[in-house]
């Protein structure tokens, strides 16, 4: 399959030194990263040669100064993209010269946008570039780095409250510690259709960035993190923000360094088989560096996607100017689904060449772009138009409403609580309670007059007309009606036959004449007809389940044996793993991927709707470990420092530097653990 491997400039060294690398990068920076120890690939595969981008090799320890290469020389950020293998690199070089595929949608949200637009305010993305770039730096190996995602994190979060439709996530990587976040608003008609609109959360100084190196990243790319948060804010608010499609705002860990985090992302939904219908990347979105206002990247990117973003420019924002530029290879997270066949566009702050020269540097503040978000405050309206029009399909397609309820008694009289859902909102409640009697409240009370068995139904029509119904059965038991009706017996009161009285918490009937006759004693006057104040026995409330549950550990696999409890039966069943896996199996196994510590939740739910959670953690521990060594084994999804000590297949093993998911088995005289020997033999 290959011809040969062409040495770039130097030979490597017979003893290899670091961890090798597998690269693509724009062939026009081939003489440029001559210095680097490394190779580039020729193969004889139709259509590589003929790419403008390269496949090249070279050694971890070199990483940094190609960053600073790429960025000095060719101004691209970063300018190339890091791969697991030699074949997923040349597969990247054919899927380069792949054309991807993109259905502009109909402009159908006119009425919604303009009063939208105006919602949009610069001091909002301006605050949050500066609490950005008030982090020492965002670095995807370092505390601050992982820090900062987490407060990109909390701070969707607080967006998200209040909305059923919205959910925050942290997406974490293997490899680093820095996690990328996900902010998801659920398509209401079409959920399993995807837009994204994205940009990353890392910044850089290019050579060598540790721990305690500043690194404000202030318009790269704080900026774009802060133009489409900004656009997150407003749209949450909106009542009537219902997406058809499903929208993801994604910030993207470790880009600074081959793409890294938005790589990993993109190649899950391709090998998912996620519909992602068109993807935006926002990256440096401040700095006003040339004549027009938006530049949209021309390589590597779909040029329809691009003309409907240009056409979204004339539509709504047409005090702005739109042109176009190239960036070169690999220059942002959109190549990452370009190169997985999404349809993906980008749009710069400047022309290629007229960027923010302060970029990857200890000056990238917001004095470059004067204090303010001027500039991102346009891009902001455009993202904002892009979300709505590629998720709004105009009623192209309706959804029926789902009708659903629970109900809760107490005696002879019902609660019950509406749980139907629709994606545009119910407009009418009608109940049949099954006794002649009906309401159009929401979540009424009804009071049955006597015992039996009743067939609720609720129907419930949304504002296109489109109805549903739901159904349950409700029972009222003769001894709920009797302990609401019946006194306390009096010893001074003279009964007559069929009088009835509650005593000592049973519900009596007269069966004779009395006064003066305890009824738990005289059996020939009373007769013990139910147990009135004990609703555990009369039926008359319902109690919540006991979820209960116990586990059998057999290596990964985790056997669950499921104990719950409930007076009248549980319906439903949600596992949660503690690895982001769940089930709704009654009694489900599970393999996990990796050793370590896990919580387990089971919840469970009865016919009228009350619940019950535990959660119980699990340990998984490397079975090669044997008793005798006494340091904690090593867990492949824990993270270690230097110094570090941990037992492996019955072998000490100290920390080298920070490391995560690397057997210390397979580590090597270069890797991150180094071997301490055997483990005491007690």
């Amino acid at each position: 399959m290959y011809k040969s491997l062409l040495a770039v400039s130097l030979m490597l060294p017979a003893a290899v030194s670091a961890e090798q690398l597998w690269l693509t990068v724009d062939k026009d920076t081939l003489p440029t990263i001559s210095s680097l120890n490394g190779y580039a690939l020729v193969s004889d595969v139709k259509g590589f040669a003929a790419s403008p981008a390269a496949v090249i090799r070279i050694d971890s320890d070199q990483q940094d100064l190609l960053t600073a290469l790429m960025h000095d020389d060719f101004f691209r950020c970063p300018g190339y993209m890091v791969h697991n293998s030699r074949e997923d690199a040349e597969q990247a070089i054919l899927a380069a010269q792949l054309k991807t595929d993109f259905t502009a949608p109909s402009l159908t949200a006119k009425s919604d946008i303009p009063n939208w637009l105006g919602q949009v305010q610069e001091s909002r993305i301006t605050d949050m570039i500066r609490s950005l770039s008030n982090f020492t730096n965002r670095f995807y190996t370092t505390t601050h780095g992982v820090n900062s995602a987490n407060y990109i994190h909390d701070e969707w979060q607080s967006l998200a409250s209040g909305r059923s439709d919205m959910t925050v996530e942290k997406y974490n990587h293997r490899d680093w510690p820095q996690d990328s976040v996900i902010l998801t608003f659920k398509g209401h008609t079409k959920p399993d259709e995807i837009v994204v609109i994205g940009g990353h959360l890392d910044s850089t100084v290019g050579r060598s960035t540790g721990e305690n190196t500043r690194a404000p990243g202030a318009d790269d790319n704080a900026s774009g993190i802060a133009t489409f948060t900004e656009v997150i804010r407003v749209l949450a608010s909106q009542p009537n923000f219902k997406p058809d499609r499903t929208l993801q705002f994604m910030g993207y860990a470790a880009e600074e360094v081959g793409l890294k985090g938005s790589a990993e992302i993109a190649a899950e939904y391709k090998n998912t088989n996620k519909d992602v219908k068109g993807v935006l990347q926002l990256d440096m979105t401040n700095y006003h560096g040339s004549m027009d206002d938006f530049y949209f990247i021309s390589d590597y990117t779909n040029d329809e996607q691009t003309r409907f973003l240009k056409s979204l420019v004339s539509e709504y924002l047409p005090e702005y100017r739109a042109n176009s530029t190239a960036c070169g290879y690999a220059c942002s997270d959109h190549a990452s689904w370009h190169r997985n066949g999404f349809p993906a566009s980008m749009p710069s702050e400047s022309k290629f060449g007229e960027h923010n020269k302060a970029i990857h540097t200890v000056n990238d503040t917001l004095a470059q772009s004067g204090h303010a978000a001027a500039h991102a405050f346009k891009f902001a309206k455009l993202a904002l138009v892009y979300a709505v029009e590629m998720t709004d399909l105009g009623g192209d397609s309706l959804e029926s409403p789902v009708a659903g309820f629970s109900y809760s008694k107490d005696g002879s009289t019902v609660a019950f609580t509406d749980q139907s859902t629709d994606d545009k909102g119910i407009v009418d409640y009608r109940w049949s309670f099954g006794d002649g009697n009906e309401s159009t409240m929401t979540s009424p009370r009804h009071t049955y007059s006597s015992a039996g068995t009743y067939s609720v139904r609720l129907t419930v029509t949304d504002a296109d007309g489109l109805s549903d119904m739901a159904t349950k059965e409700v029972t009222i038991s003769q001894t709920c009606l009797l302990s609401e009706s019946a006194p306390e017996w009096s010893e001074t009161t003279s009964y007559s036959m069929g009088d009835r009285v509650r005593y000592n918490g049973s519900i009596y009937e007269a069966i004779w004449w009395s006064t003066g006759a305890r009824p738990d004693i005289y059996t020939n006057v009373w007769k013990k007809v139910g147990d009135g104040d004990d609703d555990d026995d009369t039926g008359c409330k319902n109690e919540p389940p006991q979820s209960r549950f116990s586990f059998d550990v057999n290596d990964l696999k985790v056997t669950f044996s499921n104990q719950s409890s409930d007076d009248k039966g549980v319906v439903s069943h949600l596992w949660t793993f503690g690895d982001g896996q769940s089930s709704t199996a009654e009694a489900p196994s599970h393999t996990y991927r990796n050793y370590g510590e896990y919580t387990v939740t089971l919840k469970v739910t009865d016919e009228e709707g009350l619940s019950s959670t535990l959660s119980e953690s699990i340990v998984l521990k490397d079975s090669g470990n044997p008793d005798n060594c006494s340091e904690p084994a090593w867990l492949a999804d824990k993270v270690y420092l230097s110094g570090d000590i941990v037992s492996h297949q019955g072998k000490r093993y100290k920390a080298r530097w920070w490391t995560r998911g690397k057997d210390p088995a397979t580590s090597g005289q270069w890797g991150g653990w180094e071997a301490l020997g055997a483990c005491s033999v007690n």
